[in-house]
């Protein structure tokens, strides 16, 4: 049994590998499959708690430019979503956060977890509703206008511009 664990190196993936992990994880792997696949690919280094700690920061460093970067490209913007409604408004079907995030990345390219949406109130309804999106620490405010077409949804935000003289 000591024989097996002599064979096993501890590594650092450096990208992700199929099966094994992601950038970042901690893995042990047999020291072959290190020297022959891993290292020369550069997908992996030996580990060192020096150089866990280094790329722990850098990948906090990029995870937080990322998050910055949706936060400013959604904050502020508006979705149009086109459902079929009854005569009185009602939607036959409700929006849903896998809704919003279909429309998120359609328009403004950008993937959202529809966990990190926070909808105030379920979307049953045609008109305007708010909504949040969490990127860690920050939070994007959206407008997403519902109606019985696309351009319904863009002719209520532009009537609400008019009336709030905006």
């Amino acid at each position: 049994m000591s024989n097996k664990l002599n064979k096993k190196l501890k590594i650092i993936l450096t990208d992700r590998v199929r099966c094994l992990g992601n950038k970042g994880n901690v893995k042990e792997v047999a020291k072959g499959y290190f020297r022959n696949y891993l290292q020369p690919q550069k997908l992996a280094v030996v580990f060192s708690e020096e150089l866990f700690v280094k790329l722990n920061v850098v990948q906090k460093t990029e995870d937080n430019q990322m998050m910055k970067n949706m936060f400013e490209t959604l904050n502020e913007q508006s979705l149009y979503i086109q459902r079929e409604a009854s005569g009185k408004e009602i939607l036959y079907v409700s929006v849903k956060q896998a809704d919003l995030v279909k429309v998120i990345y359609e328009t403004y390219n950008v993937n959202v977890n529809k966990s990190s949406i926070v909808l105030n109130e379920v979307i049953k309804c045609i008109g305007m509703f708010k909504i949040i999106i969490s990127f860690g620490e920050l939070e994007a405010q959206m407008k997403v206008f519902v109606g019985r077409t696309i351009d319904d949804a863009k002719k209520m935000e532009q009537s609400m511009i008019v009336k709030n003289g905006k």
